[in-house]
């Protein structure tokens, strides 16, 4: 049961609690807020949590609960999120909580050591008659003093970032020079190419003769489909069928997997995996043995821009250009050529979805210059781009290297450094997941709308009623072969319950779907309601049919996108909805995503 803290409105710099001997570590944590001075004049009430130290076993524990929330007209509801407790020293916790917040930062710190510095500690606002209850298990967040940094972050002050904690890692959120084109950051990757620092991901391998068989024991994937360097998205499953995590899977050999996992589910990810390693090993022999790696402190960036072919739509859209002949718009492979100046490999033979090894050569260096970096092609924008997977001594070489790369034809226009601000807004556009917003452990891959990850060889084989043809075995017509493999495919976590929502008899109570929001942009957990008449009162929070996840201003469309979740019988594009922002209902619809068309560079169909 979550542990209760009771704070009344009188102002409480730190308040105490025991743990039972039974909780090893504390991962549940409930916080209640309630309003004691009836009749208060005051139209908010402001409390200070500061530290409440734990004894378990001898060990302290520092449990920090700074708030920062805005609540909204009707309160705030119970929650539950991932937890995990910290092991490495640095990390912690957080989660913007969805429903009717309008904004929730919580921040619970679990460690050894002594309570975050002072200036780090925000206050709770309230309106004053409001109760305020959360029971929240906890992603990672941290106080700055313990955040982790990615190689590049020195390198980034350099530049004028402007640092922010995000998933456990102080990272650039803006920086203090415009981009050279005169256009927004987000702009400018559509339009050049920009340099995003994703450092603070985790990169994995798995090695050995039961790498393949282990790894799809945790997801739908069949990654024995996957051709030598190719890769794609795939999501860990929890017993449920909840997503875990998503994640990238790219195999190098038949042997040998590297794995990208989301830096906010370190601690929960590096878990499951070691828990299920462990498993593993009493239950398969050698011939079936695994390797795990992470390569902690390791460089990841990701270069994203315009593919090498024009792009099936104009880019003169609001925000972006005013015209084709803008030069600053022109197409051209931007993102690729950059690259291509400083690699040995070929990046034109380099399609979506595919990787590779690669010589790095960082001008300046001399013959001792060469770096051996992994490429692989993809990214979380839209547009054309490549992952560089990179040692943390050569880490900054490189990136400075491929900064200063001069964009042809682009009027003194450069790659630019990119913050997490633009980024957000740029899968969103996408309609890509965010996890801890449009994805969590209470949601499966067909609800989220990822029913494509679950190969086909893992699925059911179909029942035949009528047989087309005499031959019994149908090998011959090749149009079964996948289902009839199916049948003796492995399982993975949550198989029956995932399965059955395939099926139109049995379809998922509800469905992630894109929004397009009139007059002000919804936010997460703005409600969303049935299209209600214009004028009339906001209909009672139970009515809501599901809740916005992830919202902005989109700067590519000009229109307020967003994406959330509905009943299953609102998901078709076209429907028209209402959405609960500031207060006021806004029309909206259901919309086909991705919003803006996205500029993969796949390899040709086969003639």
């Amino acid at each position: 049961m979550p542990l209760p803290f009771f704070f009344p409105t009188t102002s409480h710099p730190a308040h105490s609690f025991t743990c039972p001997a039974a909780m090893p570590a504390l991962s549940l944590v409930s916080v209640a807020v309630r309003r004691a001075a009836a009749g208060s004049a005051a139209p908010t009430t402001r409390l200070s949590l500061a530290a409440a130290a734990a004894s378990v076993a001898r060990r302290s524990y520092a449990v920090r609960a700074p708030v920062a929330l805005t609540a909204s007209p009707h309160g705030v509801r119970r929650v539950a999120a991932a937890a995990g407790s910290s092991t490495d020293g640095r990390r912690s916790y957080a989660d913007v909580l969805p429903s009717s917040v309008r904004r929730l930062l919580l921040l619970v710190r679990l460690r050894d050591r002594g309570p975050c510095p002072p200036t780090l500690r925000p206050s709770l606002v309230l309106p004053a008659h409001k109760e305020l209850t959360l029971a929240a298990r906890l992603p990672p967040f941290s106080c700055q003093a313990d955040l982790g940094k990615t190689p590049l972050h020195d390198y980034h002050v350099q530049k004028g970032a402007k640092m922010v904690p995000f998933a456990g890692y102080l990272m650039p959120l803006s920086y203090a020079v415009p981009p050279t084109s005169g256009l927004s950051p987000h702009a400018h990757v559509r339009t050049h190419a920009g340099l995003f620092d994703v450092g603070h991901m985790v990169q994995s391998y798995f090695r050995g003769p039961g790498a393949q068989a282990f790894l799809e024991s945790l997801c739908p994937t069949d990654l024995g489909a996957l051709g030598k360097g190719e890769g794609g998205l795939t999501v860990l499953l929890n017993k449920a069928g909840g997503i875990v995590d998503d994640t990238i899977v790219t195999k190098h050999d038949d042997e040998t997997f590297y794995v990208v996992t989301n830096a906010g589910r370190r601690i929960e990810d590096l878990a499951l995996f070691r828990e299920q390693l462990a498993d593993w090993g009493t239950t398969h022999g050698a011939d079936q043995a695994v390797e795990f790696e992470v390569l902690d402190g390791w460089g990841l960036v990701a270069l994203q821009g315009q593919p090498p072919l024009p792009p099936l739509l104009s880019r003169s859209v609001t925000g972006l250009c005013t015209s084709n002949a803008d030069s600053v718009c022109s197409p051209g492979p931007k993102s690729q050529a950059v690259l291509q100046e400083h690699v040995d490999a070929d990046l034109s033979t380099l399609y979506f979805g595919q990787s590779t090894f690669a010589q790095f050569d960082v001008p300046g260096a001399g013959a001792t210059g060469a770096v051996r970096i992994h490429i692989a092609r993809g990214g979380y924008t839209g547009e054309d781009g490549f992952e560089v997977s990179i040692s943390a001594k050569d880490t900054v070489a490189v990136t400075d290297a491929i900064v200063r790369t001069p964009l042809e034809g682009a009027d003194g226009a450069a790659v630019e450094l990119i913050g997490l601000g633009a980024r957000d807004s740029l899968r969103l556009e996408a309609g890509m997941c965010l996890y801890g917003h449009d994805l969590n452990e209470g949601i499966n891959p067909v609800e989220a709308g990822l029913a494509w990850v679950i190969s086909q060889s893992r699925r059911p084989a179909p029942v035949l009623l009528w047989l087309p043809c005499a031959d019994p075995d149908l090998s011959s017509t090749g149009n079964i072969g996948k289902s009839r493999r199916a049948a003796d495919a492995p399982p993975f976590p949550g198989k029956s319950s995932i399965l059955a929502q395939l099926s139109p008899k049995t379809p998922p109570s509800r469905r992630r779907v894109g929004l397009v929001v009139k007059g002000a942009p919804a936010r997460e957990g703005a409600l969303i309601f049935p299209r209600q008449p214009a004028g009339g009162p906001v209909p009672a929070e139970s009515e809501a049919i599901g809740a916005v996840t992830s919202g902005i201003p989109s700067p590519t469309t000009g229109q307020n996108i967003a994406m959330g979740y509905v009943g299953e019988a609102y998901k078709k594009a076209g429907t028209a909805l209402s959405v609960l922002v500031r207060k006021k209902l806004r029309d909206a619809e259901v919309a086909k995503m991705p919003f803006t068309p996205v500029s993969y560079y796949r390899k040709p169909a086969a003639k």
